[in-house]
């Protein structure tokens, strides 16, 4: 029965993401998706660098360590690296002298910084802190990427942001869900079919909504001034990634039941709005041809 579960869980996997990916991409048949893809990828290369680097200089400061920082100190080596990381990202896409982008990521450290402050002098909370932390940085970094696709782009559409945003969610989602399957395979453990379905479907469903959810908000919100619309886009992200974090760890089991029951309505409704969004410009289209 266990092996049979197992099968079943992989075949609703594959099945589920096969079809949200034909949906995604169902109106954009020039869209590059494998380079999309590979972006998402990016966010967990940087981390891994990160991890990486500290282990050769002998630092006493890994990745899954983080929860244990001693004080101010490790919190700023990781926050200087990953400001670091993110400065670059303008760079790297050759958008150095675009405004929006800069705006972007300065709003998204001023809302990281007071949790590396807060979370070196709070007793009792760096589990907390932790968490709070891998959730913003996450989003922080893969909606930066999102942004930088959206704005190198041969389209002038602003709507495109939301399915980069989608797509970067998806491929970051599903690479650390692997990883994470990876790593239990590797230390001889079992895999049981809620930790695949858990990993496979509602972690990849959360990057997904919590990185959808800020491009949303950020098209939706066209009366509020710019500087607020993107902190508070930013902000929404942060809280859902953090939430369903935090309910793993305390194990709230309602946590996962409501992202499981939210997250089908929130990937329909991100979908729809991408729909609603494309399909004028490809009736345009149809019609000029």
């Amino acid at each position: 029965m266990h092996y049979l579960g197992l099968i079943l869980s992989l075949v609703l996997l594959i099945w589920f993401w096969i079809r949200f990916l034909n949906q995604t991409f169902s109106h954009f048949p020039n869209q590059s998706a494998k380079k999309l893809l590979l972006r998402g990828i990016l966010p967990l290369g940087l981390l891994g660098l990160y991890q990486l680097v500290i282990s050769k200089f002998g630092l006493q400061l890994g990745l899954n360590s983080i929860a244990q920082a001693q004080n101010f100190r490790d919190y700023l080596i990781f926050g200087s690296y990953i400001i670091a990381a993110l400065c670059c990202l303008p760079l790297l896409f050759r958008q150095q002298s675009n405004r929006k982008i800069w705006l972007q990521i300065l709003i998204g450290i001023g809302l990281v910084i007071p949790l590396f402050i807060f979370g070196s002098y709070e007793i009792g909370s760096r589990i907390l802190i932790y968490y709070l932390l891998i959730s913003t940085i996450e989003e922080l970094l893969k909606f930066s990427l999102s942004h930088n696709s959206s704005e190198t782009s041969t389209s002038t559409s602003h709507t495109k942001l939301l399915l980069i945003a989608i797509t970067i969610g998806f491929s970051f989602g599903l690479t650390e869900s692997l990883l994470a399957l990876g790593l239990q395979l590797f230390s001889g453990e079992s895999i049981k079919t809620g930790f695949l379905l858990g990993r496979g479907l509602l972690s990849v469903m959360l990057h997904i909504l919590a990185t959808g959810s800020i491009a949303l908000a950020i098209l939706k919100l066209n009366t509020v001034p710019t500087r607020a619309k993107y902190a508070g886009a930013l902000l929404c992200g942060y809280l859902l990634h953090s939430s369903y974090n935090l309910g793993l760890h305390y194990q709230l089991g309602f946590i996962s039941f409501l992202i499981a029951i939210g997250g089908f309505i929130g990937l329909s409704y991100l979908l729809f709005h991408l729909d609603e969004l494309y399909l004028p410009a490809s009736s345009e289209k149809t019609h000029s041809n």
